[in-house]
Parts: C-alpha cells; structure tokens; sequence
C-alpha cells in the first residue's frame, strides 16, 4: 500500500495546502500505480470524478 508520506511528499512538491492534502487523503481512492506515477480519482459527486495524475 502507498504510504501517506509518499503521498504528502506529492501534494508538497504540487504546492498544495495542507487543509488541501488532508482533504484529499480522506476522499481519496488509488486507482492504479505505474512505475513512476501515481493515479488518484476524487469523487466530488456521484456525477462528477477528479482525476490526479502525479509523479513519484
């Protein structure tokens, strides 16, 4: 399982807050890891998916 420490070094790297990276972690589902990169989907809604795409 990814950790949250690989996790947060990404969101840090991005610029984003940590009120922004907390949320995340909550709502966050790994969809699949590839070598190198890591795939996250967020649903706002059950219409509507974000889709993050970062690398390691």
């Amino acid at each position: 399982m990814i950790s949250q420490e690989i996790i947060k070094k990404i969101f840090l790297f991005n610029k984003l807050s940590n009120t922004e990276l907390n949320e995340f972690i909550k709502k966050a589902k790994i969809i699949t890891l590839k070598e190198g990169e890591l795939l996250f989907r967020q649903d706002d809604s059950a219409k509507q998916s974000m889709w993050y795409l970062m690398e390691v």
